[in-house]
């Protein structure tokens, strides 16, 4: 069970029970009117900004709601930050240093508050995992909540919540408490965010999109959706899928070639970093999908057995950075 252990550690983070208890915060988000056409502009609100999908998950399985998300992530810092509590592995530091490192200065915890939009919810590129597997695994695989935790306007961590983790409960100081079945894990991952970012993480779909019309000159033609990074460990990191009204020429940063394209996926992180790589900020970074798609994925297994995960369709997996081109 050393893999799962080392799952749970990368990402512990919990729940509290009143999602504003520790304050409000503000954050610009840019009106995207100009920016986009169809279903996009017709799921815009009154401030020009993105009404999102309402979280779903194709597989029988159920998730946890975006209200419950927002409050596993009040109970991190109660938990484990605030509440002094920490995971006991040799060669980790505690999260609370984990943080304030990639963050680059000291944090006002006792401050901290959930931003104006409190959760982002991410698509998995994989199938639905069977129930016959260890609940680690699909909370590993599954998609994630991604809850951005702000000191005033600054942003400065997010903390991942898998969305299958519906065994996480609260006690009544807002603690929170893991399922005893030996096979669960991997329900939190977490990373700072550095102080001079300014966009948000996961970066407002608002700011990706303002980003990519003015880049290309072709509007958004639907609503954007996050789709989590593949990473072996670390689950906090994830893209946008950005649809544009036509094909734009972009050139691929490994070759140089130009190919046209109509979707393009937008994060702030590289995806071409070493697996469990954390706290890599870029200026917003261009993907498309790589020439090779794989129809599944290997994942190793405890006991030293191999489940192949299938991919889902139209979801991809190997990505390779570009920039556009004009």
């Amino acid at each position: 069970m050393r893999w799962r252990s080392f799952l749970v550690v990368l990402v512990m983070g919990v729940a509290c029970d009143d999602p504003t208890g520790l304050g409000n915060s503000t954050f610009h988000v840019p009106d995207v009117r100009v920016h986009v056409v169809g279903s996009a502009l017709a799921n815009l609100d009154a401030e020009g900004h993105f009404q999102l999908r309402t979280p779903a998950w194709p597989g029988e399985a159920p998730i946890i709601t975006p209200e419950k998300a927002a409050g596993f992530s009040l109970g991190f810092l109660r938990t484990y930050i605030l509440g002094g509590e920490e995971v006991e592995v040799p060669g980790w530091v505690s999260a609370k240093e984990a943080i304030e490192a990639q963050h680059g200065k000291p944090i006002r915890w006792e401050d901290v508050a959930l931003g104006p939009r409190e959760v982002f919810f991410s698509e998995s590129h994989l199938e639905p995992v069977p129930d016959t597997l260890p609940i680690f695994l699909k909370n590993h695989l599954g998609p994630f909540y991604h809850v951005p935790l702000f000191v005033r306007s600054e942003q400065v961590a997010t903390i991942s919540i898998a969305a299958h983790a519906t065994g996480l409960f609260l006690d009544a100081n807002g603690r929170v408490h893991r399922p005893t079945d030996e096979t669960a894990g991997g329900e939190f991952h977490w990373h700072g965010v550095p102080k001079a970012w300014s966009i948000g993480d996961p970066p407002s779909p608002e700011s990706v999109v303002e980003s990519v019309a003015t880049a290309t000159g072709a509007r958004v033609s639907e609503v954007p959706y996050l789709l989590t990074a593949r990473r072996e460990f670390s689950r906090s990191y994830s893209v946008w899928a950005i649809r544009l009204e036509r094909e734009v020429p972009f050139r691929r940063e490994k070759d140089g070639s130009v190919e046209m394209a109509s979707t393009v996926y937008m994060g702030a992180h590289p995806l071409t970093l070493p697996p469990g790589a954390a706290g890599s900020f870029e200026a917003l970074t261009y993907h498309l999908p790589g020439g090779h798609q794989p129809l599944e994925v290997e994942v190793p297994l405890p006991d030293g057995a191999v489940y192949r995960a299938p991919v889902r369709v139209g979801f991809p997996v190997g990505m390779e950075v570009v920039t556009p081109v004009g």
